[in-house]
Parts: C-alpha cells; sequence; structure tokens
C-alpha cells in the first residue's frame, strides 16, 4: 500500500467534503432575511368621515411620501386596514419604474406587510385592487398613490 496515495486521495476527500460544506453553508446563508432598512407605514384612512355604503371616500396614506431610499435598500411596508367596508379585505399593487415589485393585502380591522428590495430608481406607486367605493378609481387617492422615492 502506498502511504503517499492514500495520503493524497484521503486529502482530497477533505478539501472536497470542506467545499461542499462550505457551499451547503452559503446557499442556507443566502436564504436568510435581508436586513430591513426602514419600515414604511401605510394606512386608508377616510378624509371625509364617510366610512360605509357605496359612496364612502377612502384614501391610502404613506408617512414616508417624501422620504427618499436608496437603490439596494429593503424596505419593508405595513398596510393598516381600519375598515370593514365594501369588502373585508383591501389589496394594492406596488410598482416601482413601472414594474410591479409586490403585492400588499390587509383584512378588515388588520395589518399585511410585504418586504421589498428596491432594485431601481424611480417611485413606489401604489393601485388599488379591490373596489373600495366612489373615489376606488381617483388618482393619488387610491390609484398611483406615491408611496415613497428611490434614488
Amino acid at each position: 500500500m502506498d502511504i503517499k496515495a492514500v495520503s493524497r486521495t484521503l486529502l482530497i476527500v477533505i478539501i472536497a467534503i470542506i467545499v461542499i460544506i462550505a457551499g451547503v453553508a452559503a446557499f442556507f446563508l443566502s436564504q436568510q432575511p435581508q436586513q430591513i432598512t426602514a419600515t414604511v407605514n401605510l394606512e386608508i384612512k377616510a378624509p371625509t368621515g364617510k366610512t360605509s355604503g357605496d359612496s364612502a371616500e377612502l384614501e391610502l396614506y404613506s408617512d414616508s411620501v417624501n422620504k427618499t431610499f436608496k437603490v439596494g435598500d429593503v424596505i419593508k411596508i405595513v398596510l393598516t386596514n381600519n375598515f370593514n367596508f365594501p369588502l373585508g379585505e383591501h389589496a394594492f399593487r406596488l410598482t416601482l419604474g413601472g414594474k410591479e415589485i409586490a403585492t400588499i393585502r390587509a383584512p378588515s380591522n388588520g395589518k399585511g406587510e410585504v418586504i421589498v428590495k428596491l432594485d431601481t430608481s424611480g417611485q413606489v406607486l401604489a393601485t388599488c385592487l379591490t373596489f373600495c367605493g366612489a373615489w376606488h378609481t381617483e388618482i393619488g387617492k387610491m390609484v398611483n398613490v406615491v408611496i415613497f422615492n428611490v434614488a
């Protein structure tokens, strides 16, 4: 038995095992949630106070409408739905640079959240996906609502 050949083979096997373990570890580490840069709070409000019926006027508000985040930031977006009308759930499509980046939903009197990585510059806009009364198609209220900017 050639000791050098066995030693060389054993060394190659050990190196191969280390490379495989490192690859598996790198894969699982890449699956970990990314560091969240900021939280953006969205809220459905009724500026006129009318919160029920077919003609209710609901608007989507963002606490970060005048803020600018950086490309590469990871943002947690939280939607608060304080209403039961006319459908329980409210849902919004979020777009950045004309491309959909997420959909966020919140049940009646509940919250929904989504985490997005900002991969391009532009404005993040929200458009209501659930018919919600008279202002459902109003630009800047429930359609193409500016949530925040990305530079």
